[in-house]
C-alpha cells in the first residue's frame, strides 16, 4: 500500500478508504513534525550558503533554465503559481 513506509516509521498517521485503498488524510505524529521540522532546518541551512555563495543573475538565470525545461505552458503556468521566481 503506497504510503505505509511512512506510517510504519511512525511519522505519519494515514487514513485509507477501506475497500479501495484511496489516501483520505495524513496526520504527522510527533515524531513526524521533528522530522519535518529538521528538515526545514537542513534546507534552510542550504538556502544560505547558497545565498553567499550565487549571484542573483545566476539565480534568475538557473530559474529561468528550469522553467523553460517545463514540457508545456501548463506546467509552466502552474511552476509560477506554486514558486515565484527569485
Amino acid at each position: 500500500m503506497a504510503g505505509a513506509g511512512f506510517d510504519n516509521a511512525r511519522v505519519v498517521d494515514l487514513g485509507w478508504r477501506s475497500r479501495l485503498a484511496l489516501f483520505v488524510r495524513a496526520e504527522l505524529t510527533r515524531q513526524g513534525d521533528q522530522y519535518a521540522r529538521a528538515i526545514r532546518r537542513a534546507i534552510d541551512g542550504l538556502d544560505r550558503r547558497l545565498d553567499q555563495r550565487v549571484e542573483r543573475a545566476q539565480l534568475l538565470a538557473a530559474d529561468a533554465v528550469l522553467r523553460a525545461s517545463l514540457p508545456d505552458q501548463d506546467a509552466r503556468e502552474q511552476a509560477l503559481r506554486l514558486v515565484s521566481p527569485p
